[in-house]
């Protein structure tokens, strides 16, 4: 790469699709741990004023040991694209400590918003109750 080149990340890019949301889900406010705002657990204030372009859903299970490098690499390949985004990463009942240690990494990044189940619901009721809590206008999809 040459110095001053533009970066682009076409998987990210190509991958940019509108998902319509299904309004009905297996999964109700019960099933989340209990203290977790509906909004999924930011705090107002620190919440981006205005609804994200992307939004990145990624479910997990059992997953602390990749967890800071998953946040990590994910915020590095967006940053350089100039589209506001959103990182809802679902855990999906880990008994490793996965859902405590997204809630410490989103207390420092506003774009993290982690969702915790109560328990293991399997892989595609995590990804539904992602899409459920989706802002952006684009919904790109990882898998943890």
């Amino acid at each position: 790469m040459t110095h001053g080149a533009e970066v682009h990340y076409p998987f990210i890019e190509c991958c940019l699709r509108r998902i319509p949301i299904i309004e009905s889900s297996t999964l109700h406010q019960s099933d989340l741990l209990q203290g977790l705002d509906p909004n999924v657990g930011q705090p107002a204030a620190s919440r981006p004023p205005a609804p994200p372009e992307v939004s990145i859903v990624v479910p997990l299970y059992n997953e602390v040991e990749n967890l800071p490098d998953l946040v990590g690499r994910i915020h590095d390949a967006m940053q350089p694209c100039g589209r506001s985004f959103e990182l809802i990463a679902i855990d999906d009942g880990s008994r490793d400590g996965s859902g405590e240690l997204l809630l410490r990494l989103a207390a420092d990044r506003p774009w993290l918003r982690p969702l915790v189940l109560v328990r293991n619901y399997g892989q595609s009721s995590a990804l539904q109750a992602g899409f459920d809590r989706v802002r952006g206008r684009y919904v790109v999809t990882l898998d943890g």
